[in-house]
């Protein structure tokens, strides 16, 4: 795992001579690798291993970024299906005839209720995810911030080591340099002995009676040097001890050091598994934020879809007023539209009976001989006349209340086949359509749509007198009435 160049220590420095307690740098130093602390027994601070590992790190992020972007494009499609399906399904709905605005509106209501609360969810499921991702960055900031503490303390040990290094290269420098004064220094004084010796002996053989002076010189010479002697031995043991505690000292400091780069180690082991744990977190981060999008997106498009409702709310509005305008309009025409639809109900039931009366004859000419052709061929006349005088009302009707109503029972009567036993249910809907009265325009629809339905049913009935004549002219049995 490579690390930041300026959290590393850069060391750098002369190397130490060789002795049996001490560190030494590696030659292989660069400014993206840790150093490792190791005993001088091993040989060196060696670095980690190499940085194919980082390589490969980065290689695998690349990966999962491409698999990341080839996932989400598959995602933002079926995102866009379930959009363009859910736009369709809306505007099917909305588009469907028999729906009033009401129940459009309510179905817009439900659909951005649903909605709403799609997104609370989402946004609930969002908050711990967060909150996750808070903790795993702060986490990964005290990471940091142990790893810096321990990359300072590794170069603060490096500097002791490098300054304990040359501490020992000079004192190992002084000592010699003592040591080759004292020999030095020791020669000349045998030397200086030996030539005082041979002296005194020629002096003695020359001279006999300076002998005894010359021995007692000598022995204090041989004194002086033994007490010379032995400061130089006390000398040589206090240096030994200072060497021999140097050593220790660099010992325990090496002791120190190894206990540091386990320390270091584990830390670097748990940064990297900090960094995992906080790529993957990320990651999921990424994903989180683009299923956040599309949901925007996606509330976004139910708010354009809200407004277009509330205007078209407010078009309803407005043509709920208008509506109430004309419905006090049609209030004026309503008393006149009632007197003339008692009038129409009670030509309506003449009509009903003498349709009755007349269904029950065809159905006793199919029976008869076909002498009573004559007979059945001017009562459909008269009703023929009957309905020309019903619609001539009914059109007297329409052009005196001046609003214009689509007569629903008309188009349904001419477009669905008639017979004996709809034309009796027909006239009893409208019947009961126009006992009941709601509001007054209403009653004016019902009022014209009874009067169209019974002028039709006129109609149709003498087309049926006429098929049951032409049936009873040529024998044809089985064969219905049809209205």
């Amino acid at each position: 795992m490579s690390s930041d160049p300026s959290a590393e220590p850069a060391l750098a420095g002369e190397d130490a001579p060789s002795s049996s307690a001490g560190l030494r740098p590696d030659t292989r130093t660069s400014n993206n690798e840790m150093w490792d602390i190791r005993p001088a027994t091993l040989g060196a601070l060696e670095p980690p291993p190499s940085s194919t590992s980082d390589v490969r790190m980065l290689g695998i992020q690349q990966k999962i970024q491409q698999l990341e972007k080839e996932t989400a494009q598959p995602e933002r499609r079926e995102a866009a299906r379930a959009r363009k399906k859910l736009t369709r399904e809306v505007q099917r709905t909305l588009a469907e005839a028999g729906r009033s605005d009401a129940d459009k509106i309510k179905y817009l209501e439900s659909m951005f209720s649903e909605q709403v609360t799609q997104q609370a969810r989402l946004e609930n499921q969002l908050i711990p995810l967060r909150r996750q991702c808070d903790i795993t960055s702060k986490e990964r900031e005290i990471a940091i911030d142990e790893k810096a503490r321990v990359v300072e303390l590794n170069s603060k040990l490096h500097e002791l080591c490098r300054e304990l290094r040359k501490e020992n290269a000079l004192l190992l420098d002084t000592s010699k340099a003592i040591s080759a004064q004292e020999l030095s220094q020791r020669k000349s004084l045998t030397e200086n002995f030996q030539e005082t010796v041979e002296g005194i002996t020629r002096r003695l053989e020359e001279h006999e009676t300076d002998r005894l002076r010359v021995v007692a010189e000598n022995e204090v010479v041989k004194q002086k040097l033994k007490a010379l002697y032995e400061q130089y031995e006390a000398r040589e043991s206090h240096y030994n001890q200072q060497l021999q505690t140097k050593d220790l000292e660099l010992r325990m400091a090496d002791i120190k050091a190894e206990e540091q780069a386990v320390l270091v180690e584990s830390a670097e082991a748990q940064s990297e598994k900090m960094a995992e744990a906080f790529t993957q977190m990320q990651t999921h981060k990424i994903e989180t934020d683009k299923l956040l999008e599309s949901y925007n997106e996606r509330f976004s498009e139910c708010q354009h879809s809200i407004e277009k409702s509330n205007e078209v709310f407010k078009m309803l509005r407005q043509d709920g007023e208008r509506k109430a305008q004309q419905l006090k309009q049609a209030e004026k025409d309503r008393r006149i539209m009632n007197k003339q639809h008692q009038e129409l109900q009670q030509r309506l039931e003449q009509s009903n009976a003498r349709l009755v009366q007349l269904m029950e004859e065809n159905t006793n000419l199919k029976k008869t001989d076909t002498s009573d052709k004559g007979r059945l061929k001017s009562q459909n006349e008269m009703l023929q006349s009957l309905c020309r005088t019903l619609r001539n009302e009914v059109k007297q009707l329409k052009t005196g209340r001046g609003t214009t109503s689509p007569p629903a029972a008309a188009d349904s009567s001419a477009s669905s086949p008639v017979t004996s036993e709809s034309s009796l249910d027909v006239l009893a809907s409208a019947d009961r359509a126009s006992g009941i009265e709601t509001d007054s325009d209403q009653n004016g629809r019902d009022a014209s749509s009874s009067l169209s339905a019974s002028a039709d049913l006129s109609d149709a009935m003498s087309q049926a007198l006429t098929i049951s004549a032409e049936d009873s002219v040529t024998s044809i049995d089985g064969v219905s009435l049809t209205l």
